[in-house]
């Protein structure tokens, strides 16, 4: 419920803020990249939750190394998947014409945020360590987040640009948050399995 509620509520915000056509140019904005970069996600996190799952049962100290290594190469990826979405202010008017050249705009600003996301996601385990509780805190926290970010832009009367930087401002800081917490849950891990 916290995860649905925490991914919804920038939407929502923006809707409320900014009428229909703001949420169907946040929306779109939202097909262009969150789709693509989802279906990553869930790839590279299906195969890499199979692999932590393991470790954690036959080389606890492997799971730290395995970690960084995921990790770096997700770097790369986001890297890459942001330097392609330079162009989407460019594209998007061009393939589906005048009337979203907006939303190729709302896609860009909402790539730091999105980057994030496929850097920490697909290394999010903590349920697979044993950790629901900071799972739970953390999905808390984000739907916090979320709440602060609609709040600050309902008082500030952000523009649909500024509405969308500050949602990408807040959920960069849920995807810091959750890529610290797995980390540091993973150190503990390795830590113990070493002195084991």
């Amino acid at each position: 419920l916290l995860n649905y509620v925490g991914v919804g509520i920038p939407l929502l915000a923006v809707g409320a803020l900014h009428g229909s056509e703001g949420a169907g140019l946040y929306r779109w904005a939202q097909l262009l990249v969150w789709i693509p970069v989802t279906v990553l996600v869930n790839a590279i996190a299906s195969v890499y939750s199979s692999h932590i799952a393991m470790l954690r049962h036959t080389d606890i100290p492997a799971l730290r190394r395995h970690r960084k290594q995921t990790t770096l190469r997700l770097v790369v990826l986001a890297m890459l998947v942001s330097v392609g979405a330079l162009a989407l202010p460019h594209l998007v008017p061009i393939i589906f014409g005048p009337r979203w050249a907006q939303s190729g705009m709302l896609a860009l600003l909402s790539m730091p945020a999105i980057a994030l996301s496929l850097v920490t996601t697909p290394t999010g385990a903590l349920p697979l360590l044993g950790r629901n509780d900071l799972q739970f805190v953390w999905e808390a926290v984000r739907v916090g987040l979320m709440l602060a970010a609609f709040a600050f832009c309902r008082m500030s009367s952000t523009s649909i640009e500024g509405t969308t930087v500050a949602f990408t401002i807040a959920l960069a800081v849920g995807y810091g948050l959750h890529w610290i917490a797995n980390e540091w849950v993973a150190r503990r891990l390795a830590g113990a399995g070493a002195d084991a």
